[in-house]
């Protein structure tokens, strides 16, 4: 999360969207939170969803910052998830590959790894993680409602990141490429199979339905 007083905005940072990229431009003008978030790790507080500043800072004084978040194709997304979960087990992290039960050999993405995934998912994402399993559920309230103004989209995250310059009104600046050496080499359709595709479809359907997005975007 970045939030900037000054400027009125607050950047909520759902995972694997290019959110690294965005806070190197923004970091400049963040500034300390008037308010105080349950005590997190430090991945926590890079994660905070809008519901927890909603209830720290009241939902009234939340709607006076311009509020933009970013989400990316399901399917890309998962895929991207499934990269950096296996990368993080790599080395010293070798007791989560065997306790997650990652495969060095994800071409394709076959349904046993999609579940064992998935069920990694949901062990590591509890707690003040847990909406991050879905990026609907991170960017709304627990009626359904999406809590920020702007949502972008990977696809088009320069073209997106340029109209939230704009409106709160920074320079437009070319994002840099960062975080980029754990994601997928092709393009992810070439990743799935037709029952890994059909599992992501059935547990991401809201996230499907609520951005648009159709397998092969």
């Amino acid at each position: 999360m970045i939030f900037s007083e000054k400027h009125r905005f607050i950047f909520f940072a759902a995972g694997k969207t290019g959110t690294t990229s965005i806070e190197e431009v923004l970091r400049p003008y963040a500034e300390p939170p008037p308010f105080v978030l349950p005590a997190a790790g430090d991945d926590d507080a890079k994660h905070v969803p809008p519901r927890a500043v909603a209830a720290a800072l009241g939902a009234a004084a939340l709607k006076a910052y311009f509020t933009f978040a970013f989400v990316r194709n399901p399917w890309d997304w998962v895929l991207s998830n499934y990269f950096w979960n296996r990368a993080l087990t790599a080395g010293r992290w070798g007791r989560w590959r065997r306790r997650l039960g990652l495969a060095r050999d994800i071409r394709p993405f076959r349904e046993a790894h999609f579940r064992r995934h998935w069920e990694a998912m949901k062990r590591f994402r509890r707690g003040t993680h847990a909406e991050n399993r879905f990026q609907f559920a991170f960017l709304a309230d627990e009626a359904g409602r999406l809590l920020v103004d702007f949502v972008g989209r990977y696809e088009r995250l320069q073209a997106d990141f340029d109209t939230i310059c704009d409106r709160i009104g920074l320079p437009r600046v070319r994002l840099p490429h960062t975080n980029q050496g754990r994601g997928p080499r092709r393009p992810y359709v070439e990743y799935y199979t037709d029952a890994t595709r059909d599992l992501v479809a059935s547990h991401y359907k809201k996230d499907i339905e609520s951005f648009g997005y159709r397998f092969g975007d």
